[in-house]
C-alpha cells in the first residue's frame, strides 16, 4: 500500500493531505502500516514530507524510529508546534519522541543513547555478576552466607 501511495506524491501539500488521511488507530492497537509509509516516504522522497505540517502530523502519529529518521534526514528545527505535536503522541515510545523532537538537533542521536545505555547496562550486569562470584572475605560462601 506505501509503494502505491508514493507514486501519488507531487507536492508538499498533497503530502500533508494524504498523511493527514493516513488511517491510524493506536487505542484498538493499529497504526495501518503508518510507520512503515513514513520511513519509506523519508528514504525516497524526503522534499515531499520534510515541512513542518507533515512533521506536526510524522511526530503525533509515529513510533520514534520513524520519527527520529524524519526529523534527522529533514533538518527541521525543533519548533513549539513540533514539540507539542510529540507530546500528543499516543505511542509506547513517546517520552523518545519528545526527546528526538528537542534533544535531537543538538544532541546525540537516539539510537546512540539507546545503545550507550545499553553498553553500561551490560557493564553494570558484568561487574555485579563478578562481584557476586568472588565474595570480599576470600572464601567461597554458600547460598546462606556462611563459609564453606
Amino acid at each position: 500500500m506505501a509503494a502505491l501511495r508514493l507514486g501519488k506524491l507531487d507536492s508538499p501539500d498533497s503530502m500533508f493531505d494524504m498523511l493527514q488521511g493516513y488511517p491510524y488507530s493506536w487505542e484498538q492497537g493499529q497504526d495501518h502500516s503508518l510507520n512503515t509509509f513514513v520511513e519509506n516516504v523519508v528514504d525516497h522522497s524526503l522534499n515531499a514530507i520534510s515541512t513542518e505540517k507533515s512533521g506536526t502530523i510524522v511526530l503525533e502519529r509515529c513510533r520514534s524510529r520513524p520519527c527520529e529518521r524524519f526529523m534527522e534526514l529533514s533538518q527541521l528545527p525543533s519548533t513549539d508546534m513540533l514539540i507539542q505535536a510529540a507530546k500528543r503522541n499516543p505511542t509506547v515510545d513517546s517520552d523518545d519522541v519528545v526527546l528526538i523532537v528537542t534533544e535531537g538537533a543538538r544532541g546525540p542521536s537516539l539510537s546512540a543513547i539507546r545503545r550507550a545505555r545499553k553498553a553500561f547496562m551490560l557493564h553494570i550486569r558484568r561487574t555485579t555478576r563478578y562481584e557476586q562470584e568472588e565474595p570480599m572475605g576470600g572464601s567461597p560462601q554458600t547460598t546462606t552466607g556462611h563459609a564453606i
